[in-house]
Formats: C-alpha cells, sequence, structure tokens
C-alpha cells in the first residue's frame, strides 16, 4: 500500500511539475525537499501540507489555476462582486501571517502560514494567491481507507487549487511555510468550515492581500 501510495503522488508530482510557470518554480534545493516529504507521506494531512495548489487540484479533482481562469469565464458568479451579501468576512494578511474573520456570531483571528515565498517580493518559488474572491467548493475530506482512514482537514477553495485549510504542521503557523494554500490550526479550520457551512458559501469572502 505504501508503495502504490509513493508511486501515485511521485506521478501527480510530475504531472503538476509540467503545468508550472517558470516565474513560480522553486528552487531545485527547495523541490528536492519537497518531493522527498511527499513521497514519505504516508497519511493525506501529511500529503496535503507538501503538495503545491495544482498538485492537490489534480488530487481532488478540482480545476488547475490555468483551468479555473477559463473555468472563471463561464462562471463569473464565483468571482467576488462588491455588492454580494457578505455575512462571512475573511481577511487574510499575509505580512502579518494572520487572519481575521467577521460574521454575524463575531470576529476572531488566529495565526495561518502562507507560501513560504510570499515574505520575498519579486522572487520565484510558491505564493499564496492574493485578491477577493468567494470559495467556489469546500470539504471535510472524510476519511481515506487509502491513508491510513486519516482524515484531511477542513477546505475552503478560492481559486483553483488555492484553499484555506488546517494543517498538521501547526508549529510553523505565524510564518510562511506553505506550497500556496493558507495553512490553519485543525481546531480554526474546523471552526471557520462550520461558519462557512452555516451562513453559506455564496454569502462568503475571501480577501488575501499584503
Amino acid at each position: 500500500m505504501v508503495a502504490w501510495l509513493q508511486v501515485a503522488l511521485v506521478g501527480m508530482v510530475l504531472l503538476a511539475g509540467f503545468m508550472a510557470k517558470a516565474n513560480e518554480l522553486p528552487t531545485a534545493q527547495e523541490e528536492s525537499t519537497r518531493l522527498e516529504k511527499l513521497r514519505a507521506a504516508t497519511t493525506v494531512g501529511e500529503a496535503v501540507d507538501q503538495m503545491t495548489p495544482d498538485e492537490l487540484a489534480t488530487f481532488l479533482g478540482l480545476p488547475t489555476e490555468a483551468e479555473f481562469e477559463q473555468w472563471l469565464e463561464s462562471h463569473p458568479e464565483f468571482l467576488f462582486h462588491p455588492a454580494a451579501n457578505i455575512l462571512v468576512n475573511i481577511q487574510v494578511s499575509l505580512s502579518n501571517q494572520s487572519m481575521v474573520v467577521y460574521s454575524p456570531d463575531g470576529a476572531w483571528s488566529t495565526p495561518v502560514s502562507s507560501g513560504m515565498h510570499d515574505h520575498k517580493p519579486g522572487s520565484r518559488g510558491y505564493r499564496t494567491k492574493r485578491g477577493c474572491y468567494t470559495p467556489y467548493y469546500m470539504t471535510k475530506m472524510h476519511y481515506s481507507k487509502q491513508y491510513n482512514n486519516s482524515p484531511m482537514p477542513h477546505s475552503l477553495f478560492y481559486y483553483g487549487g488555492y484553499a484555506i485549510h488546517g494543517t498538521y504542521e501547526q508549529k510553523r503557523l505565524g510564518r510562511p511555510a506553505s506550497h500556496g494554500c493558507v495553512r490553519l490550526s485543525l481546531a480554526a479550520a474546523r471552526k471557520l468550515y462550520n461558519l462557512v457551512s452555516k451562513y453559506g458559501r455564496e454569502n462568503t469572502r475571501i480577501c488575501v492581500d499584503w
């Protein structure tokens, strides 16, 4: 089973590699380290923490960033509209590595980990997608028999494979550490997921900015 998982993950990484843009590529050392961790992953949570947004999208059968851009042309309702009825307002600050959530239930904040190169303006590598969006897909990622019955954290996808989701690398929260997604503690991810479920994905805005 472990051997099968390694083969599948390696194949997925190679596929995503062909789709990567030149100015988004990490250094050879960073990519080598990431691939080694990805091959060694034995649970979904461990694997997700090592995936790029495009790899995660491919893994879940969602559109990659390029595919999502094309998809939006025929689904403009998933772009954020200022006049929308916003009940859950999610503000992610890359400079502070934090997230503030506003809703009828009150406001709360939590540390995050964004793309590991977000603190290096103009550099190549893993960066978090900025802008304001309405999440187009959300999932609890129920238990998977293929990964030792391990669950993937609660995830809110807002642009292709870019998502806000829980992480098992919680010691790294508060500083850039991901491959493009916005990581939260498992408890914060569950709280956010339940909040969006309560008030509706269509009534939620995610804004990621510096």
